[in-house]
């Protein structure tokens, strides 16, 4: 049996406090620093698996309207944002103890929008692509938490 990987040797940090139940439902998600941005990973467990043992859909459009909405906010500096349309293409499946990376970008930021597309990838391979929109609120609301 081979080891699980560990997010946190590889360099990866913990999301603290990523949201709220629900996120924590499906977490936990990993964080770090790349030349090309921010990345985002989850070790895929048990929870996550459809009824074939495979990572089920629904959690990776939850996993990619996380990661694209901590990108979005990192791009607005924290200023509340809402999904207003998510795509989702599905390549391949991730299986049990899978380390899935997100790999994010910003396409364009107006005044009020932000889109952004991305890709999950298990090592070098590909297996979800995404693309999404995501409106910035413009209220006295205090910034959003936590920080990513």
């Amino acid at each position: 049996m081979s080891t699980p990987f560990d997010p946190r040797s590889e360099g990866w940090s913990p999301i603290s406090g990523s949201g709220s139940g629900f996120v924590e439902l499906v977490g936990p998600y990993w964080q770090k620093e790349s030349p090309d941005g921010l990345r985002f990973g989850v070790v895929v467990e048990t929870q996550h698996l459809n009824i074939q043992g495979r990572t089920h859909g629904g959690m990776l459009a939850t996993y990619f309207d996380n990661a694209l909405g901590w990108a979005v906010m990192d791009a607005t500096g924290r200023v509340p944002c809402v999904t207003v349309q998510l795509g989702v293409q599905f390549i391949a499946g991730g299986k049990h103890g899978d380390f899935i990376e997100a790999r994010t970008r910003i396409v364009r930021k107006t005044r009020s929008m932000v889109f952004a597309e991305g890709s999950l990838y298990v090592g070098d391979t590909e297996i979800a692509t995404a693309s999404g929109v995501w409106k910035i609120i413009n209220d006295p609301t205090p910034k959003l938490q936590p920080q990513v």
